[in-house]
């Protein structure tokens, strides 16, 4: 009876094992102990072969995906520049309102060297106005040198970076057509949107321009923008707060850069992982110890 008992348990141990032909059933139950000892140790190699095979898969996956995060998380930032000058616009504009800042631009870089508006054309003009380029140290910037602002990062992927650029280059070429949306300021005093096309007021070409670009802005119409929107919208980041003329000086005293990556440690992380598999990779092709060596001398 025992006899026939063990069969039966090597038999379902065996069969466990599908690599098997059903024809060596019988010539492995009447072999010795030491045959059936070495068939439990290659099924057990084919089974760490398996798990070998599934744990590279499971790393080509990772190793996509880490890819996948890293060009989502890659992103460019720009600038919205809040300000208030003495011009008597301005003063006025802040009675009605009472908020700090009045004016609203768009820059593309943390010194400021890129920023458009919609603003005065000419310095002693206050009604020729349209889509300009703005310089933080000349203009109406540049002759009141008491001018406050407050400056806020937004973070955008490439995408957007790119749509952007495009709807800029639209502006630049049609700079001739587009006038002041001096209605749609009336229009935000009695919050009534008013809106034409070719006429922006300048946190209504801040919010247009965001928009079309595919920044998801918060629930407001565009005729109905106020700069003090952008003071008090969360997904920014706040970098400086101050005099405007003090502003470049305090980027390079603080060592502030454009910040590509949205979190430094994501492509921190990403990149090592890279060179640790590159380096265990160029290793496992080594063949001798001097490969080893020169690897390790061509690393240094």
């Amino acid at each position: 009876m025992k006899d026939k008992k063990d069969k039966k348990v090597k038999k379902e141990k065996i069969k466990k094992n599908n690599w098997l032909k059903s024809e060596e059933f019988d010539k492995l139950l009447k072999a010795p102990e030491g045959i059936l000892k070495s068939v439990k140790e290659m099924s057990e190699n084919s089974k760490t072969k398996k798990a070998e095979k599934k744990q590279r898969k499971a790393e080509k996956k990772q190793r996509k995906a880490e890819k996948k995060d890293y060009q989502k998380n890659k992103t460019r930032c720009v600038y919205i520049v809040l300000s208030k000058t003495s011009t008597l616009p301005s003063k006025v504009i802040k009675l009605w309102t009472r908020t700090p800042y009045v004016h609203t631009s768009l820059a593309l870089d943390i010194n400021l060297n890129e920023m458009y508006s919609f603003a005065r054309k000419k310095l002693n003009n206050p009604f020729d106005c349209g889509f300009i380029y703005e310089d933080i140290t000349t203009g109406v910037f540049g002759r009141d040198t008491g001018t406050k602002c407050l400056v806020r990062r937004l973070r955008i992927t490439e995408k957007q970076w790119d749509t952007l650029q495009v709807e800029i280059q639209n502006f630049k070429a049609n700079k001739d057509k587009y006038k002041y949306n001096y209605l749609g300021i009336f229009g935000v005093m009695f919050h009534k949107a008013v809106e034409r096309e070719y006429n922006y007021f300048c946190s209504q070409f801040v919010y247009k321009i965001l928009q079309s670009s595919g920044v998801k802005m918060f629930l407001k119409k565009p005729g109905l923008c106020e700069p003090d929107d952008f003071r008090t919208w969360k997904k920014l980041e706040t970098v400086y707060e101050g005099l405007l003329i003090n502003y470049r000086d305090f980027v390079k005293n603080n060592n502030i850069k454009d910040n590509v990556i949205p979190s430094e440690t994501v492509i921190k992380e990403y990149n090592e992982k890279k060179k640790k598999r590159r380096r265990h990779w160029l290793i496992g092709r080594c063949k001798n110890r001097d490969n080893v060596v020169q690897f390790e001398d061509i690393k240094k």
